[in-house]
């Protein structure tokens, strides 16, 4: 995500932080149709207000492999 200027990581990168979840946004979209779009492409994910306002939010690290996380990451490159 963080080589994206356009995808903004939400989440701290500090492992102390860590807990599973990936929060970020894409500069200038909806967070509820972007993860509308992960979702009708079978990617899990939604969209939530957190302290830092709108986000999506992904469980990459628990579930899933690293095609599926790289199939993500196409998808969401598709609407940068």
């Amino acid at each position: 995500m963080l080589e994206h200027r356009q995808i903004q990581l939400v989440t701290p990168r500090s492992s102390e932080f860590s807990a599973g979840f990936t929060f970020f946004r894409i500069k200038d979209r909806d967070p509820d149709a972007i993860a509308a779009y992960l979702a009708d492409n079978k990617v899990m994910s939604d969209a939530v207000n957190r302290d830092v306002g709108p986000v999506i939010r992904l469980a990459p690290g628990l579930l899933n492999d690293e095609q599926e996380i790289d199939r993500a990451m196409a998808l969401l490159i598709k609407k940068l």
